[in-house]
Order: C-alpha cells, then sequence, then structure tokens
C-alpha cells in the first residue's frame, strides 16, 4: 500500500499544491498561510510514523512564523518569493539553536551557533519551516537509515528504500509533507531519493548554491540543492537559495533568475544519450524509461545521438577512494568513541579514507583529468547528456547496502545502485534527476539530465520538456 491509499483510508485530503502556486495564492491574501502549514503538519502526523521521513518537527514554530505572514500580508507587505511555503532542512545542515544530528549517534547533541547561506535565505524570503529530514548516518549512503533514527521507507512500496541520503526529504515531498525540501549531495544524495521518491532533484554547478555547512568551505563535491513535486518549484527554490556568499570562497559571483515557470524550448537542441556510461549494467526496465525520454524529446525538436562516453569504472572508484578520505578528515575522529553503534559501511568508508596515502589521493585527479576529457567533446557538440539516475530499480530499505553493488556482471560490466557519483567529480556541471516512468512494480524510474558548465537554464528547461511529456502516473 502506498501513501496515497494510507491518505485514503484516513478520509485526509490528498491534493498536492505546489510551491509556486503556494507562494502566490498566500502573497495575494487567497489562502492563508496558517492554514497551509497545519494542513502539511496534519500530513506529517498523518504519515511520519510508517515512513520515518521527519526526525525533528516545528510546530509550534512553523504555525507561529505562518501567522506572522499572514500578518504581513493584511498589512499589504510586498510579498517575498516564498512567501508561506512549507520546507524542510535535511538534517545534515546545520540550524542555529536546534538539535542537528547528522543521523549519528556522535551528534545527537549538537546545537549549531549559525546558521549557513541556505538556512537564511529560506526564511528571509519567507518559508515555513516544518522540521528536520532523515539522513542516512553522516550522510554517507544510498539508504537513508541510521542507528540513532532507524530506518526509512519508500512513499510507493514501505518494503523498499527511498533512496539517500537525502530520502528523507524526498519522501516528504512526494507525499505532500512538504511542498520543497532542502538536501545536499556529494554522490547523488538529492538526485538518488528524487529518482526512489518519483520527484525531482536537483544538483546545481559549483558554487551556484553557497555552502559554508561542513566546516570545510574549499570542497568541490558537495551541493545543496532542492528537492520538489515539479521542475518550476525546483527552481523557484533554486532562486531563493543560489546567490554568492563570502562565507564559501567558491561561491560564483552572479545571481541568476530563472523564470517561472520554467520555459519549454528544446526544438533543435542536441541531446547525447548514454545509458549505461560505457561500464553499468542496466536493468531493461531502467534502460526503456530512458530510451522513452529519447524517443519523447526527438519528437519536440531535439536532435538525439547514442553516445560513448569512454569511460570505465575507474570513475566511480574513485569516487568512492575520494569519498572514502573525506569522510575520515571530517569525522575520522569520532570512530574511538562511536565506532560501535556507526553504520558497519560507513565505518569501512572511514577506515579505508584513513589508510590511504597523499600521493595515491592526489592521482585521483588524475583519473577525474580522464573522465573530463571524455565528457568534454561531448558536451561541446550537445547542450545536454541523458542518462538514468539508478541503474536498477528501486532496492530494499533493508538487507543492503552500498557495499552490496560493485561486482562485475557476467559481460564484464559494474552491477551498480547509482549512477550519479560521476557527475560530483565534474561539479561545474549541473545535473537534475526528474520522473520519466515506472517499473513493472508501480516504483519510479528517474532519468538525469546533465548540462554544459554552469548552463542550469538549459538543464531545467529539457526537464521541464521531459516532465510535461513523458507521463509517469504519481498520482
Amino acid at each position: 500500500m502506498s501513501w496515497l491509499d494510507d491518505l485514503r483510508v484516513s478520509g485526509a485530503d490528498s491534493h498536492l499544491t505546489g510551491a509556486v502556486e503556494i507562494a502566490s495564492r498566500v502573497g495575494r491574501g487567497e489562502w492563508s498561510a496558517v492554514a497551509v502549514a497545519s494542513s502539511h503538519l496534519e500530513r506529517i502526523r498523518l504519515l511520519n510514523q510508517k515512513y520515518n521521513f521527519f526526525c525533528f518537527v516545528y510546530e509550534e514554530e512553523a504555525l507561529a512564523t505562518a501567522a506572522e505572514i499572514d500578518r504581513m500580508v493584511q498589512q499589504g507587505r510586498t510579498p517575498g518569493p516564498f512567501w508561506g511555503v512549507p520546507y524542510a532542512l535535511k538534517d545534515f545542515m546545520p540550524t542555529k539553536g536546534k538539535v542537528t544530528t547528522l543521523g549519528s549517534e556522535a551528534f545527537k547533541d549538537w546545537i549549531p551557533t549559525e546558521d549557513p547561506p541556505v538556512v537564511e535565505r529560506l526564511r528571509q524570503a519567507g518559508g515555513i519551516l516544518l522540521g528536520k529530514t532523515t539522513t542516512s548516518e553522516l550522510a554517507h549512503s544510498s539508504f537513508t537509515r541510521s542507528h540513532l533514527w532507524g530506518v526509512s521507507r519508500n512513499p510507493w512500496d514501505s518494503s523498499r528504500t527511498p533512496g539517500g541520503s537525502s530520502g528523507g526529504s524526498a519522501g516528504a515531498v512526494a507525499t505532500g509533507m512538504v511542498a520543497v525540501a532542502e538536501g545536499s549531495d556529494a554522490g547523488g544524495s538529492v538526485r538518488i531519493p528524487a529518482s526512489c521518491c518519483g520527484v525531482v532533484g536537483y544538483k546545481p554547478p559549483l558554487g551556484r548554491v553557497p555552502m559554508h555547512s561542513t566546516g570545510n568551505d574549499f570542497e568541490t563535491i558537495f551541493h545543496h540543492g532542492p528537492l520538489a513535486r515539479s521542475v518550476d518549484d525546483c527552481a523557484l527554490m533554486l532562486n531563493v537559495m543560489a546567490g554568492p556568499d563570502e562565507r564559501d570562497p567558491l561561491s560564483l559571483l552572479d545571481r541568476p533568475s530563472f523564470s517561472i515557470p520554467v520555459p519549454v524550448q528544446v526544438s533543435g537542441l542536441r541531446v547525447a544519450l548514454s545509458i549505461d556510461l560505457g561500464f553499468f549494467e542496466v536493468d531493461p526496465q531502467v534502460r526503456d524509461g530512458c530510451l522513452a525520454v529519447g524517443m519523447a524529446l526527438r519528437e519536440l525538436g531535439a536532435t538525439v545521438d547514442q553516445v560513448e562516453l569512454g569511460w570505465e569504472r575507474e570513475v566511480v572508484d574513485s569516487w568512492a577512494a575520494y569519498w572514502g578520505v573525506l569522510l575520515a578528515a571530517m569525522y575520522g575522529d569520532k570512530i574511538e568513541a562511536y565506532g560501535e553503534v556507526m553504520d558497519p559501511a560507513l565505518l569501512r568508508l572511514i577506515r579505508q579514507g584513513q589508510h590511504m596515502d597523499a600521493v595515491s589521493f592526489k592521482q585521483i585527479d588524475l583519473a577525474r583529468s580522464r573522465q573530463w576529457q571524455c565528457l568534454a567533446p561531448v558536451l561541446q557538440s550537445h547542450e545536454v547528456l541523458i542518462c538514468p539516475t539508478l541503474a536498477v530499480p528501486v532496492p530494499a530499505a533493508e538487507g543492503l547496502d552500498d557495499d552490496s553493488y560493485g561486482a562485475p556482471s557476467e559481460s564484464g560490466k559494474l552491477l551498480g545502485l547509482d549512477m550519479t557519483c560521476p557527475f560530483n567529480f565534474v561539479p561545474q556541471c549541473p545535473v537534475i534527476s526528474v520522473p520519466c516512468g515506472r517499473t513493472k512494480d508501480g516504483l519510479p524510474i528517474g532519468v538525469q539530465v546533465v548540462g554544459r558548465r554552469f548552463d542550469d537554464l538549459t538543464v531545467l528547461m529539457v526537464a521541464k520538456a521531459i516532465e510535461r511529456v513523458v507521463s509517469w502516473g504519481s498520482r
């Protein structure tokens, strides 16, 4: 039974209103922000116990914020772009004065003393923070579960995972607990759960959305990005989050504003299509969903070419080694005290990272350079690259972990889970995951749209076109 069946059984309203419409109606005084917040809080009460998407809910504070927005509307104040929009932050995002656990026993009592830029901007734009969402421990995994918060479950089949590590955020958006949510993405942690839950998830290009949230202001593979039920809602949240901030020296100096609704202009575009990125074993249902996207874009006037990237599994092996070193640098000091209760896969990653020498670590840049040298010509001759988000249908919530994947298939290809981490190694390229169909079991399938460096607009336009013409039956 899916979340829609749960709502019908309860008699609750299953209508889902997007962030763009909420902000517009609240700003014009047609809807009460208090009523909007209350309806979303009711969905959390109805569904969260089963699906475990929220670890903290700020009901009293949310209603007080909503009441203040209603007062400002009555006073005739000029509305902000996000007025009255119920949203969530991943419990990896530091939040001033609020416990932020990172999904780990090691941080279960941590109360940050400052807000990162993203938190400030969402609040100042008039959003209503309803709570913090579950994440895998230290955001390390493609599954959302932890010793601290337990197992989060897929809204379309509770025996399956919502993906990770932003699974709580994606699931909360999919079920209408919030209109939009923030996620973080160092190897696919926005796009993986977006695909698993049937929503839109965006990894902006490096610097588009300022970080200053992990303690490392010079890290290049981490991104904060929006999760939403539509490309337009994703663009709205991106408009609020994006722009320079001196606390993040890698933040871009320009502050783009994307038109809403996002235009659909794909006629004449050149689209590259890769089903397997050169080395993944891809499930036939996923392959068919990706091919359907290519056909749909061709019917809209785009030129679609299947391409060979020339990549090998070195790409993902290098990312995994890099990820282990990054986790070891950030959290290796926690394993002596908390190792016994840490996720075993996380502990293995940290220990592997601790044992990598500096020369081997720097040689990862050479692998990244080879990767880019293969991708760059494809993006020179095509505006975007299309590929699956996951190589397989949504996996079970329990009994598997990231270490369950990685063996070679009979044909020698990689039996992997997600196809996202290669694009964190070319972080200047924007990447979005958008739903493109269902499996025979009714689970969503996602496809990635990869753009040229810093070209958010084209990626959003192509995603909007896919959203418009490829129906996956989300409701």
